[in-house]
């Protein structure tokens, strides 16, 4: 009996450990050269995937920093150096979903998903804004950033992380 009781005890404190998880994604890679405040383009931080993937990602439990945005955005442009930066400072991988690339088929979807970070329209609707800075740890959205934030806010949403 004992031992039954130590085992389960085990259980439910292993499935209580914050230990950050990291999911395989299929990553590609991106040209950066459209974002013209990035100073060396061959050698960043960035992997492109495909918004599926991150929910994908979220469901097998994954974790990282996602980064939704597109090189005609002025904000995007903005910040992109910034979280090289901030990568290259924490020695982390930021997942680009490149939006110029449709995320039409599930944008319902991920407003559900982000939901909580997410801006209202005119009409009262939760719609994505970009750019979009996402931290998920072990499949749940732990902090995002919508819009062009200041550096410090952006180090400490990849501190979630590290």
């Amino acid at each position: 009996m004992k031992r039954i009781i130590i085992i389960l005890l085990c259980l439910i404190l292993s499935g209580c450990a914050k230990e950050t998880v990291y999911v395989d994604m299929l990553t590609y890679n991106i040209d950066m050269s459209g974002y013209l405040t990035m100073k060396d383009i061959s050698d960043h931080h960035f992997v492109g995937i495909m918004p599926e993937e991150m929910l994908e990602a979220m469901d097998k439990g994954g974790s990282g920093i996602f980064y939704m945005g597109n090189i005609d955005c002025v904000h995007c442009q903005n910040i992109v150096a910034i979280l090289e930066e901030i990568a290259e400072e924490k020695d982390m991988t930021i997942n680009y979903i490149n939006t110029a690339n449709s995320i039409a088929p599930i944008e319902d979807e991920l407003i559900e998903v982000f939901g909580d970070y997410l801006p209202e329209n005119e009409q009262g609707e939760k719609e994505i804004r970009i750019p979009f800075v996402i931290a998920i740890r072990n499949g749940k959205v732990i902090d995002a950033l919508c819009g062009e934030k200041s550096s410090d806010e952006y180090a400490a949403l990849f501190d979630i992380l590290a």
